[in-house]
């Protein structure tokens, strides 16, 4: 991202305090990074293109409270932070949004390519409701903020942006990990059109429950006969839930 206003808005909606510790994957040629420093306490830039570390090496120097890192975001380990805010590939959205979430942190900025938002924010009846607006949506706080024209990137993708704020849900319902919840809506969400009955499964064959307990007579069997798209976010917690032994 290049246009100076984009950039100026993204650093106001992370709302940057001089404590702030704030992670920010694809730095590219720092356009973002230089309004980060500028704030934040610490900027930790995790760069996969090594030709450009270099680069940034130079273009950042000025810099003494931003840490380069060479790596792949999704295979390192993750450093602490407060907050993220990144201009990620779009390559990458789902898997690092993901990571993202099974990480603590206070808020996220992204900006991602606006068909991936339309996934991120859809609700149920929608064509593009799916698993990613479910794990979202419970696990998080989603705001849709502006729309980002391709002519605001250079080189210029072939599609607008969307920027959008995440906030941690920390009061969730769930039992089990944020592992086993996601790892059931993806699950589920892979036999859309089926009835949970039978989209279901594949979950029971792999539990360490018994499954006659699970299904009948808990709070699971009410949804046996509806169609996987038809569920709402909570009824996946409580479907999950019942993973929880």
């Amino acid at each position: 991202m290049v246009n100076e206003h984009f950039l100026s808005l993204i650093k106001r909606y992370a709302d940057l305090q001089p404590t702030d510790i704030v992670l920010e994957v694809g730095p590219g040629l720092g356009f973002l990074t230089r309004y980060l420093a500028q704030t934040a306490g610490q900027v930790i830039a995790v760069e996969t293109d090594t030709s450009l570390i270099k680069i940034l090496e130079n273009e950042l120097a000025a810099f003494d409270n931003v840490t380069l890192i060479s790596g792949d975001i999704l295979k390192i380990p993750l450093p602490h932070f407060d907050k993220i805010v990144s201009n990620p590939p779009f390559s990458i959205s789902s898997t690092l949004l993901l990571r993202t979430l099974n990480t603590p942190f206070h808020t996220a900025v992204f900006t991602f390519q606006k068909e991936f938002v339309q996934r991120l924010t859809a609700t149920k009846g929608e064509e593009t409701y799916g698993a990613l607006a479910v794990i979202a949506s419970c696990l998080a706080d989603v705001e849709l903020l502006d729309e980002v024209p391709k002519e605001g990137f250079f080189p210029a993708p072939e599609v607008d942006s969307n920027i959008v704020r995440m906030r941690l849900k920390y009061s969730l319902r769930l039992e089990v990990s944020t592992t086993t919840f996601c790892n059931v809506v993806r699950t589920l969400f892979m036999k859309r059109n089926r009835k949970v009955r039978n989209a279901i499964k594949p979950l029971i064959e792999t539990s360490c429950s018994e499954p006659r307990p699970l299904i009948e007579g808990s709070r699971v069997s009410k949804y046996l006969d509806r169609r996987v798209r038809d569920l709402l976010p909570r009824d996946f917690e409580v479907i999950a839930d019942a993973f929880s032994g």
